[in-house]
């Protein structure tokens, strides 16, 4: 995510129910790395703390974490033309 440092994300964070979307949670705002290694979008914190792989694509990266919850991260104006 290193790569995105500066630039302004979507971050949706997905709670999958039988692999499907049951609810999401959305964040906008410039990504940026605090001093414990932490990723922040705007004012919200990413939690990585359960994190389980990374699937990066071209137009963003989805990270599995614990459970089923998946986080997609990609730039905001590719997140509009959905």
């Amino acid at each position: 995510m290193d790569h995105r440092i500066g630039r302004m994300v979507h971050v949706e964070k997905r709670v999958l129910v039988g692999g499907e979307i049951s609810s999401n949670v959305t964040h906008v705002g410039a990504l940026r790395r605090e001093a414990d290694d932490e990723y922040v979008a705007g004012e919200s914190p990413i939690d990585l703390t359960e994190f389980v792989a990374a699937n990066f694509e071209i137009e963003g990266v989805v990270v599995e974490l614990v459970g089923d919850v998946e986080l997609y991260i990609t730039d905001t104006d590719i997140a509009h033309e959905e």
